[in-house]
């Protein structure tokens, strides 16, 4: 991924609250951008494995509300009995040091308010108060996401990169700030603690192909124009002349990678626009899938259980639960039992 930015001076927006008699230092950021992540995961055994998993814009806002008062940690609380530390169980060894509130989709983009407790910062030893001296600068620092959610295996290539499985039902435990390591979301991918939650207008960012592109009509340019880069152990008055022409060909640069900037934010506009169109078409289906269920005499599951499932499993459920034909005066509706549908066994049973 490459960002291409106008040279600017203007820091981010820094401010300082005071809540229940508590000093807190408050920063945007940018926890999620809809891509593939590569992460981590525990598996059975309470291995810790890398995994390539997709995360969707949809499936990012869908409990965004439960982001909202969780914890900010200094890295992930550990790994305890096989499975990822909750920050909301804390131990001992979990520096929570803040709150993070405001959280919204912001053009496809998670993004919100760090509230920051300077008094838990200094508190935190090192650490911590190095990251109070870097968010006091203005710094982007990198962070990451906690959370649980069901893992759809699922492989496929989104964006040039491939994933095995997409998140769903996620659901939100914390936000952790990482000074030595890189988020599955990271700075360069666009997120990141202290970074303005508005896209910066003097900020396009490409994906790798749109780089390769970019930089190859770069070169073709240069080519064109018979603009060479040259090494002289000697310094020397450049003429007038090629002083004339330099500037010249700077001026077209300028103005071919304008037109290429706003190339690529018209389509970032259109794929938002496609997402977006996705996401509503999705929660349409959702909805009518439910109502169904819903009115379904067979199912055993009530409005609330089947608005949290995955369409993918309604879809298996609303089979499962269709009435057999009749098949002659012998005929009988058929019965269901031990239906697996995203992991979780249902038992259908028979009444009479």
């Amino acid at each position: 991924m490459l960002i291409l930015s106008k040279v600017s001076t203007k820091k981010n927006a820094v401010r300082h609250e005071t809540l229940n008699g508590e000093r807190f230092l408050v920063v945007p950021f940018v926890a999620g951008i809809q891509g593939v992540w590569h992460g981590s995961t525990v598996d059975e055994q309470g291995n810790e494995m890398a995994i390539a998993h997709l995360v969707l814009s949809s499936e990012l806002a869908q409990n965004i509300d439960t982001l909202n008062g969780r914890p900010i940690t200094l890295d992930h609380p550990p790994v305890d009995n096989g499975s990822w530390g909750s920050a909301n169980t804390p131990t001992p060894q979990t520096a929570i040091v803040g709150r993070v509130y405001r959280a919204n989709m912001d053009n496809g983009r998670l993004v919100g308010e760090a509230w920051f407790c300077e008094s838990c910062l200094n508190r935190a030893g090192a650490d911590g108060q190095a990251v109070l001296a870097r968010l006091n600068a203005g710094e982007v620092i990198e962070t990451s996401l906690g959370w649980q959610s069901l893992g759809e295996d699922s492989r496929g290539v989104f964006g040039g990169d491939a994933y095995e499985a997409i998140d769903r039902n996620i659901m939100y435990d914390h936000l952790a700030v990482l000074l030595n390591g890189i988020g599955a979301c990271s700075i360069k991918d666009g997120c990141g603690i202290s970074r303005n939650e508005e896209m910066n207008e003097n900020e396009i960012v490409l994906t790798d192909e749109q780089a390769e592109s970019f930089f190859t009509r770069l070169m073709k340019f240069f080519n064109k124009e018979g603009v060479h880069m040259e090494n002289h152990d000697e310094e020397r008055e450049a003429p007038e002349a090629d002083v004339n022409k330099l500037q010249s060909d700077i001026a077209a640069l300028t103005d071919t990678a304008r037109k290429l900037a706003e190339s690529v934010k018209q389509l970032t506009v259109n794929q938002a626009t496609l997402q977006g169109q996705l996401a509503a078409n999705e929660n349409a289906e959702h909805d009518k899938l439910v109502a169904s269920l819903v009115s379904n005499e067979q199912c055993p599951l009530d409005d609330e259980l089947l608005k949290g499932m995955t369409n993918d499993a309604l879809r298996k459920m609303v089979n499962a639960y269709k009435p057999a034909s009749y098949v002659g005066n012998g005929g009988s509706f058929g019965t269901v039992n031990n239906t697996d549908i995203d992991g979780v066994v249902w038992e259908a049973v028979e009444n009479g």
